[in-house]
């Protein structure tokens, strides 16, 4: 379990942050295997990979997972301590909530939440308006945080190859449980799992990060599941999971019992995680787009490093100042 404290997003050396570009090239299954042998892979990595990818397990680059193994290590401050974590006291409301409060006091600034965006519209090679809910909006500039593939279905399919590549980037889905007990599961917060019988690859006991859930009596365990959105698991009926994954729950914990249970929840999201091969650097979009005025941040432009909020907030301070640039020069 880790101690939740502020911290600073951990960055790799320069002479690390160069290295991740060869092993782009190379699958993470070989590199892994000549790193630790192939004995440890195939107990530990090979069924994380497995379950989380499917049938892309043996094409994932061995940056990403470099990388992940950098960022555990760096949490460390010597390798023999735990790792250290750190979280938002209140979730993300602590962050959010904030922000939609001062954004609703800017003379300037509107929010929609709820609408459903039609296509950009083009002319002269430059976005000039948006559509949603019913309603066309005239605009300078765009900004899109939505996934790559969603982004594919706004934009008319031209053969530009920008946005060829951006369609080209393969995403999976993800089933997540959310469950409220009235007791603590266990002592971890984050365990992964390699047991045969049990269908994820890990739980998540969000309590035991932060320590605020316990004092208001809350027991917070969540279970993601990534899967393509074709298999049928995704679209399983909520009943059938809850009863899939608390027997296997209970398997983890001999103890645990549906009585533990005060409330639960299924969420689904279908792109939930880029699928990141080998050369995916090649795929990589940028942030400024050929059409002019259209800006791209997402979780993608962050590899080899997975997606995170500050990763995402950094991403928009920089398409920020893009903008603001263009607009001095225009």
């Amino acid at each position: 379990m880790g101690s939740a404290r502020a911290f600073r997003r951990p960055r790799p050396p320069l002479a690390l942050s160069l290295q991740w570009r060869w092993l782009d090239q190379i699958p993470a299954k070989p590199w892994l295997i000549e790193q630790i042998g192939e004995q440890a892979y195939h107990v530990i990595w090979h069924p994380l990979l497995k379950v989380k990818f499917g049938d892309y397990h043996d094409q994932i680059s061995a940056a990403w997972i470099w990388h992940r193994i950098w960022r555990v290590a760096q949490s460390r401050s010597n390798r023999f301590k735990r790792e250290t974590f750190g979280s938002l006291e209140h979730g993300t409301v602590t962050l959010v909530d904030p922000l939609v409060r001062w954004l609703t006091t800017q003379p300037n600034a509107t929010l929609r939440s709820g609408v459903k965006v039609e296509p950009l519209v083009i002319r002269n090679g430059r976005v000039t308006e948006v559509r949603a809910g019913g309603m066309a909006i005239p605009c300078d500039a765009v900004i899109s945080t939505v996934a790559l593939p969603t982004l594919g279905r706004l934009i008319p399919d031209h053969g530009e190859p920008y946005f060829t590549r951006v369609r080209a980037v393969k995403y999976i889905g993800v089933v997540c449980m959310l469950l409220s007990l009235k007791r603590p599961f266990s002592n971890n917060f984050w365990t992964n799992i390699n047991d045969p019988r049990i269908s994820f690859n890990g739980i998540i006991e969000q309590t035991n990060l932060n320590h605020n859930l316990r004092r208001v009596g809350l027991n917070v365990i969540y279970v993601p599941f990534y899967l393509p959105t074709t298999e049928p698991r995704y679209s399983a009926s909520n009943d059938t999971l809850f009863a899939e994954y608390t027997g296997m729950l209970a398997l983890m914990n001999p103890n645990f019992s549906e009585s533990w249970v005060k409330e639960w929840h299924v969420f689904r999201t279908p792109y939930a995680q880029p699928v990141f091969t080998t050369n995916f650097v090649d795929l990589m979009p940028a942030h400024c787009t050929p059409v002019g005025g259209l800006y791209v941040t997402d979780s993608t432009q962050s590899y080899p490093e997975d997606r995170t909020i500050s990763a995402a907030i950094e991403q928009g301070r920089k398409v920020a100042a893009m903008i603001t640039a263009e607009r001095v020069a225009l």
